[in-house]
């Protein structure tokens, strides 16, 4: 993490700690936020899913005998709860039977949040109206299929078919639990803003006490930097702020040892120079006289090898004309006995024959002789 890079290390640790614990209560702060809101909101679900029940039960018979004054009363003990916005017993069309407050659904509106069934489930949906929220709970009010039961006049559920024949929708405002949960961050940023002044100046003055020994350690090793002879730091505490300084009185030992221990390398070295610059102008010397051996000896076997090279072309030539002046007089010779014995063999005596075999034998060879003569003459030649 690199960030301000000219700011003292102190101040770069109060950024980061502030940072962190900013980053700490936020998450807190919103994890218990919402675990409030999640909270406050099941209680209101459950609270009016019965008041909307209730409501539904006490409301069949004025729903079927179509008495408004009756659903009128029965609403206004809606009053008495400050987070209710409206109150409305309906048909199925939407059609407001009675109501309490205002509300601001028109019949087509109150259509979408009208259940068709007589299922224990009712429905709720939060919507946004002028900028507040409101919470819609909707249940079914539902008599049973033979009209004519006195179960209607008590309330009861009864045993048979149930048939829907209205709903009562609530309004809930969420302005008090919005209000609880404002109230909560306020009093959350408060708690945070107190903890995080306090742990500043908590950390700033342990910053002081760590950031102190550490600019000494700095200002000295900078001084030992630019040449200047220490005396040992003293070692207060045995934490690690002592164990530093231990480390750099150690690190100063060590290096004025190895300066001291350089100085003598040098003075050897310097002694050596010389002893090596004596002995490589000797060296020098005999080197010359050898080179200028080895000169005399190139110009020597250079002549020696001119007198070879000469001579090696004298014997060359000399094989190349022997060869050829040779070939002639074989080839002439073979030529004849090959004459004798094909065309005078029947004149001719087995013991002369005889000997011209042996003739031809030893023309061969030596016609052989001659042929491997002019080859090592071409390997040899240049050309």
């Amino acid at each position: 993490m690199r960030f301000c890079p000219r700011c003292s290390l102190s101040l770069k640790f109060l950024i980061l700690t502030s940072c962190v614990l900013l980053l700490a209560f936020s998450a807190l702060e919103t994890y218990f936020v919402v675990k409030q809101r999640e909270i406050l909101m099941d209680d209101l679900q459950t609270r009016y899913e019965a008041v909307a029940r209730s409501l539904a039960s006490a409301s069949r018979y004025g729903l079927l005998v179509g008495d408004s004054q009756a659903l009128e009363r029965m609403l206004r003990s809606l009053g008495e709860d400050e987070d209710v916005a409206f109150g409305l017993v309906t048909d199925l069309q939407g059609t407001v039977e009675a109501g309490y407050g205002r509300w601001p659904l028109s019949r087509r509106e109150l259509r979408r949040f009208i259940p068709r069934g007589c299922g224990r489930e009712g429905s709720y949906t939060p919507i946004e109206v002028g900028g507040r929220w409101i919470w819609i709970f909707s249940v079914p009010v539902c008599i049973p299929a033979e009209s004519g039961s006195e179960e209607i006049l008590v309330g009861a559920e009864g045993t048979g078919p149930m048939v829907p024949r209205g709903a009562v929708v609530l309004g809930v405002s969420l302005d008090r639990v919005n209000g609880i949960v404002r109230g909560v961050v306020r009093r959350s940023l408060e708690i945070a803003l107190l903890v995080v002044v306090g742990s500043f100046l908590l950390v700033l003055l342990a910053a002081r006490l760590v950031t102190r020994p550490l600019k000494r350690l700095t200002a000295a090793a900078y001084r030992f930097s630019g040449g200047e002879v220490l005396e040992p730091m003293e070692v207060g505490s045995g934490d690690e702020i002592g164990e530093l300084a231990t480390a750099f009185n150690r690190m100063m030992e060590r290096i004025a040892g190895g300066q001291r221990a350089l100085a003598q390398a040098n003075a050897r070295l310097e002694e050596m120079n010389r002893t090596l610059e004596s002995q490589v102008e000797e060296r020098t010397v005999a080197l010359r006289e050898t080179i200028r051996d080895l000169l005399e000896t190139r110009d020597r076997l250079e002549a020696a090898y001119r007198e070879v090279k000469q001579m090696h072309d004298l014997k060359a030539a000399f094989l190349r004309s022997a060869s050829h002046e040779l070939r002639t007089p074989l080839t002439a010779i073979k030529a004849n006995i090959d004459y004798l014995t094909t065309y005078e063999k029947e004149g001719l005596s087995g013991e002369a024959l005889e000997v011209l075999g042996v003739v031809k034998r030893n023309i061969n060879h030596i016609t052989g002789m001659v042929e491997e003569i002019l080859e090592i003459v071409r390997l040899e030649s240049p050309e």
